[in-house]
């Protein structure tokens, strides 16, 4: 674990960090790859393949180069249909939402999924008063593992960029290292996702941990600034 320090602010990827949801997202691309007539994947497949390009957009662009609107519009017609039926939040996550918030952290949801679903998606868990601000595909000009959804969160939030330093980003795949690396905020990685053995021991991150227990016990260690 690298130096951390207590934070202003507290960024959280959604898929993966928040929710499980990786058999929903596989199901989904099943569905499209069922429409187009290619053969289904496996976990290991969506893993390997998609969930680690960017946004959905860009996703559906390297997979489907050839039917990006068709797969784009079949995947969220499943998602939308399926998907929180299949959705649990992730054990001890809320315990640290809660305690965040207790201490008047402001708290965000930095996310590749598509924004009107994500915002949709946190009303219905229940989690939207947690969250001060929510930023999905297609708000900022660049999805993760660029910036500027974060950059874009901070000035909804009408904070300035210097709260970086101070800010923990929670995520579980390369794209929120990157993001959360790229913006200068601490990142915390999720090991509970559904990155593979290599990938988390190649990640870069200020705390690996695999479950929020772990987390909870670090920030309650720390002392405000």
């Amino acid at each position: 674990m690298t130096t951390v320090t207590f934070p202003k602010l507290a960024l959280f990827d959604w898929d993966g960090t928040i929710v499980h949801s990786a058999m929903s997202i596989l199901n989904a691309h099943n569905h499209v790859r069922q429409i187009l007539g290619l053969e289904p994947w496996d976990m290991l497949a969506l893993i390997q393949k998609a969930a680690r390009i960017g946004t959905a957009r860009e996703t559906f662009t390297v997979l489907y180069p050839d039917h990006v609107d068709i797969a784009h519009d079949t995947y969220y017609e499943h998602i939308n249909a399926n998907r929180f039926s299949t959705l649990e939040i992730i054990e001890g996550v809320i315990n640290l939402l809660s305690l965040l918030k207790e201490h008047n952290i402001t708290l965000g949801i930095v996310s590749n999924m598509k924004h009107n679903s994500l915002v949709e998606e946190v009303e219905k868990m229940g989690l939207k008063d947690y969250f001060s601000v929510i930023v999905g595909a297609g708000e900022a000009p660049r999805g993760k593992p660029y910036p500027d959804a974060i950059y874009l969160a901070l000035e909804r939030l009408g904070l300035p960029k210097e709260i970086l330093a101070h800010t923990w980003f929670f995520g579980d795949m390369e794209t929120d290292e990157k993001a959360s690396k790229a913006a200068g905020c601490q990142f915390w990685y999720y090991m509970g996702g559904i990155s593979d053995a290599d990938e988390q021991a190649n990640m870069q991150a200020h705390v690996k941990f695999d479950h929020y227990d772990r987390a909870i016990e670090i920030f309650t260690s720390l002392t405000p600034q």
